[in-house]
Order: C-alpha cells, then sequence, then structure tokens
C-alpha cells in the first residue's frame, strides 16, 4: 500500500505544470541576450546613466548665465467702516485690491575661482560611473544566468540519473519477489530493493522541486513572469584547466568592480 501511495504521488508530480510536457528549450545565448534586454536591474542602471548623461551640462557646471523670472499677484477683500469728526461716515464691504508685479533677474558669474570647472569634472566623473554601473550590473546579471543555467543542467542530470536508480530498485525487487515465490529467496532483498525505491523516489521529489525553484529564478533573471514554462539545452563541458596568475592578471585588468 505504501509503495502505490508513492508511485501515485511521483506520476502526479512528473504530470505537474513544468514536468513531462512538451516546453520550448532555452539555450544559453538566447537567455544572456533576454536578461541583458530586460532584466530589471539593468534597465534601472540604464536610465540611471541616461539621467547622469543629461545633468553633465555646462549650464549645471555653472558656466552659463542664470535667468529668472519672478511673478506675483495678490489680491486682497477687506471691509472697512470710518467715521470722520465732522459725523460723517463711509463704510465699504467686499472691497477687493489687486496688486500684480512680475520681473525678469538676470544674472552671470564670470569667475567663481575655478569651481565651475571642478563641477564639470565632478559631472563627467557621473556620467563615467553611470556608464561603468550599467556594465557591472550586466556581468552581474550574466554571472547569474549562466550559474542558473549550469544548475539546472546539472538538476536534469541528476534527475536522469535518479530515475535510471528506480527503475533498477524495481527490477530488484521484481527479481527478489519472484525468488520469494519459488522459494529460492528471502524477504530481505525485497524489503531492501523497497527502501531503495522509497529513498530514490524522495530525491527524485527534492530534484525536480530544485529545478522547477531554478526556472522561477531564471524568469526572474529575464525579466520574465515566473509562470513561463521551458527547458534547457544540454551542456557540452569543456575540460579547463585554469591557470591561477593568468587568472590573477586578468581579474586586475577586466574587473569593473576594481
Amino acid at each position: 500500500m505504501k509503495m502505490k501511495l508513492i508511485k501515485v504521488f511521483i506520476l502526479s508530480f512528473l504530470f505537474l505544470p513544468g514536468f513531462g510536457i512538451s516546453q520550448n528549450i532555452l539555450t544559453l545565448d538566447d537567455a544572456l541576450g533576454m536578461a541583458i534586454q530586460n532584466n530589471f536591474n539593468v534597465r534601472i542602471a540604464k536610465n540611471e546613466a541616461i539621467i547622469d548623461k543629461s545633468n553633465n551640462t555646462s549650464g549645471n557646471a555653472g558656466f552659463l548665465p542664470d535667468l529668472a523670472l519672478n511673478f506675483g499677484n495678490t489680491n486682497n477683500i477687506n471691509n472697512t467702516r470710518q467715521e470722520f469728526f465732522s459725523g460723517d461716515k463711509r463704510e465699504g464691504n467686499n472691497v477687493k485690491t489687486t496688486n500684480i508685479n512680475a520681473n525678469l533677474q538676470l544674472a552671470w558669474t564670470v569667475f567663481d575661482g575655478m569651481r565651475m570647472f571642478v563641477n564639470r569634472d565632478r559631472l563627467r566623473e557621473i556620467e563615467s560611473l553611470g556608464q561603468l554601473n550599467v556594465q557591472i550590473q550586466m556581468e552581474s546579471v550574466i554571472h547569474q544566468v549562466m550559474s542558473a543555467y549550469y544548475n539546472m543542467s546539472q538538476y536534469k542530470k541528476r534527475i536522469s540519473t535518479i530515475a535510471k536508480a528506480i527503475e533498477i530498485s524495481k527490477e530488484r525487487k521484481e527479481l527478489a519477489e519472484l525468488k520469494l515465490n519459488v522459494g529460492s529467496g528471502s524477504s530481505i532483498p525485497v524489503l531492501q530493493a523497497e527502501v531503495d525505491i522509497n529513498a530514490d523516489s524522495a530525491t527524485l521529489i527534492r530534484q525536480q522541486l530544485l529545478l522547477s525553484n531554478s526556472k522561477i529564478i531564471m524568469n526572474e533573471l529575464l525579466g520574465r513572469s515566473p509562470e513561463i514554462q521551458f527547458d534547457v539545452a544540454e551542456l557540452h563541458e569543456d575540460i579547463f584547466t585554469p591557470d591561477y596568475s593568468d587568472l590573477l592578471t586578468k581579474t586586475e585588468q577586466r574587473n569593473r568592480m576594481l
């Protein structure tokens, strides 16, 4: 009875969205292209770089004159009552007075002790930092996408290996049951096979959950809905023997954070 419940659970899990159905294949190159274009952190960095570039003007640095237009409009409503020595009285209710004024002010600092030149250099550096931040965000996203893609590929391989192990355990169990039925075996191999099937089945479910979570993370990195289903292409791993001195040199030359 316990084995039947496990089988039903595994089958139902395999038919959840994202498992056991035909899905679009997402290649690593496509994932990187979508991430660079749609990732929210990259888009925010690009917008901030555009703002920094727009702020880098001669006017903000202080090289241009300042022209100010001032306009004022004052309205008063008064109630008055006047009594003169002659005994005359004068009253006024809701007396409205209006005062309008406007002026232009032009100010131009010809020399401010090199401050305007310093401001210009500062704005240029801010613009350069904005562009550098875009590159840093892109490299960070590329790293995250490649790591997530590699993890999904590894999870798929593990799922395939565990599924094969379950099939082998099932064959062991069938063979042990056959020997037990003909009287040439004991129940111990049958129980051991059941234990292996249960353990491998639990491991299979965990790996499938890890794969499902990795797909959600990938969709988030690509700036799209987490419910979009896809599959990853098989990665062909090349043998790579890193040289520490070469890596250190390239890090010092290319690392954007440094």
